[in-house]
């Protein structure tokens, strides 16, 4: 088995700084790391986990808690997650909460007692106060200036798509999706349509509703039935965009052509009809934001209260 002066040797660099490299820290240029890295794959190199937790007083584990692990948005996360963690040398663990807050709780204990080094925090319930001294990174969810926050452009974004939909002629856009019931980053997107629909004088259109995961079809035959004009739609996720979808299409009356626009853009990796057109987050992007700033926290480096991450406009079939 490949020990860490085997890497060096290969490299051609230093026992020490392949060390920090490994151990994130202590700086590495990037010429450097790439000989490192080139070595470690020649070598098959791999760290013992238990010799740097006893040495470093660190479990090498993180965790990340998400409301559902079969949504696919939270499972694509997850993916890209882990292999961020993996290449940066970390274990990761992974809980699903079932929306459930005392989940959330005991979760949040993981890392109070040193059994994870930090923990990526997803959740739609309340919370009064929360810990901002501890190692925790959200996706989409704002706690406060002081625990760093990871979220795609989702104004400008979904602003851009609906003048997409406007400059194609449609002027019966709708908007549906999920509400939270927390100050989410998410929230911006239903911002972003009740903007452009005042300043295109259009009417409002939405379907803004507390729900869970799993109902979004329900959702979406209401929304239809609602606005029998509609000639464009906007939606919160992928889920209420396939949900459209399915309820146009098992409408009788549904003969005319309904522009589709999703945010995320996760369908299409799942799905090979319809192409969807979607505002698509970069999820390797994002997932290398919150592996980097959170191990920037566990190094008590300073950090951002928000990281936004650039989309892309996919364009598809269904719009």
């Amino acid at each position: 088995m490949a020990k860490v002066q085997d890497v060096a040797a290969l490299s051609g660099l230093s026992t020490s700084t392949v060390s920090r490299y490994l151990n994130k820290n202590g700086y590495v240029s990037k010429k450097a790391a790439a000989k490192i890295e080139k070595a470690i794959a020649e070598l098959d190199f791999r760290p013992s986990f238990l010799g740097r937790s006893l040495k470093y007083n660190r479990s090498f584990i993180i965790a990340i808690c998400v409301p559902m692990v079969s949504h696919p948005f939270f499972a694509k996360m997850i993916q890209a997650v882990e292999n961020e963690a993996y290449r940066m040398g970390y274990k990761l663990l992974v809980t699903d909460s079932d929306n459930k807050r005392e989940r959330e709780e005991d979760f949040i204990e993981l890392v109070l007692n040193k059994r994870v080094d930090g923990i990526i925090f997803v959740t739609h319930n309340k919370y009064e106060t929360f810990d901002d001294s501890l190692p925790v990174v959200t996706i989409d969810r704002s706690f406060g200036p002081k625990v760093p926050c990871v979220t795609s452009d989702n104004y400008d974004a979904v602003y851009a798509g609906l003048a997409y939909l406007y400059n194609k002629g449609r002027r019966h856009i709708g908007f549906i999706g999920g509400r939270p019931n927390v100050q989410s980053e998410v929230l911006e997107r239903y911002k972003a349509y009740q903007d452009f629909i005042r300043d295109k004088g259009l009417d409002d259109l939405s379907f803004y509703v507390d729900s869970r995961h799993g109902e979004e079809l329900g959702n979406a035959y209401k929304f239809i039935t609602k606005y029998q004009h509609l000639d464009a739609i906007v939606t919160s996720s992928d889920a209420y965009g396939f949900a459209c979808y399915r309820a146009l299409g098992y409408d009788s009356s549904a003969t005319r052509k309904v522009d589709i626009i999703t945010y995320d853009g996760i369908m299409n990796d799942w799905i090979q009809y319809p192409t969807f057109t979607a505002i698509k987050q970069n999820i390797d992007e994002m997932a290398k934001a919150v592996v980097d700033v959170l191990i920037k926290q566990m190094n008590k480096e300073p950090v951002k209260s928000k990281y936004i991450v650039k989309t892309e406009f996919i364009k598809g079939e269904t719009a």
